[in-house]
């Protein structure tokens, strides 16, 4: 890349990140969709958070030049959904365990591209490891052992598996929305008036007896 001068969402960010280690900067890597970039977070509070594009810099107008831009630009121009950002998929800021499963799918999309699903699977299935909340990686996977299947079983046994798979996911329940956290305080006003109304019904209503 230094050489070339040319790069990708998926090899420059990861230049940035090991200089920013170097540096002892609190750079880490955020995903969402298939984009990946840079996002300076100190994790303290009230701290310094601001993103850092890697690529498709053009903000005067000139590719290549610095970007900034808010996590609400990215989910509206990469349409990243609220259940993606809520279940922890996307728009975070990622640990190192969760970054090696980024670079583990990067990996994955090079044996796919060859058409090594066994390795592509592999790696993907490390990736989940790493990075378990990621729906990429997910679906990712979901297709690339699909496509071994496809390898290793006849075409009647694919389409029985298939149709065993679509019988279960119709049985199923549909899959729950995450929750969004609850603010302790709200959460100890409920507690509150909840020891508040066990209270009133347990009291006597009458004279007590003699």
């Amino acid at each position: 890349m230094l050489d070339s001068k040319v790069g990708t969402c998926s090899n420059l960010p990861v230049l940035y990140l090991a200089l920013a280690h170097r540096l002892g900067w609190p750079l880490k890597a955020v995903v969402s969709r298939d984009h990946m970039w840079c996002r300076w977070d100190d994790g303290k509070p009230g701290g310094k958070r601001f993103n850092i594009e890697a690529t498709n810099a053009a903000s005067d107008g000139e590719s290549g030049s610095f970007t900034s831009g808010t996590d609400d630009d990215y989910a509206k121009s990469l349409g990243t959904t609220r259940l993606a950002i809520d279940c922890g998929s996307d728009l975070a800021s990622l640990t190192a365990r969760q970054t090696l499963g980024v670079y583990l799918q990067a990996r994955a999309a090079y044996w796919d591209s060859r058409g090594h699903w066994e390795k592509a699977e592999a790696d993907l299935l490390a990736a989940r490891l790493c990075f378990p909340q990621n729906r990429e990686i997910f679906g990712f996977l979901v297709r690339v052992m699909d496509r071994r299947a496809i390898a290793i079983f006849t075409q009647p046994e694919h389409m029985a598996m298939a149709r065993l798979l679509a019988r279960s996911q119709l049985s199923s329940q549909p899959p729950r929305r995450v929750p969004a956290p609850q603010d302790p305080l709200e959460a100890l006003r409920q507690v509150e008036e909840m020891n508040e109304a066990n209270r009133r019904r347990t009291q006597p209503t009458g004279p007590l007896p003699r």
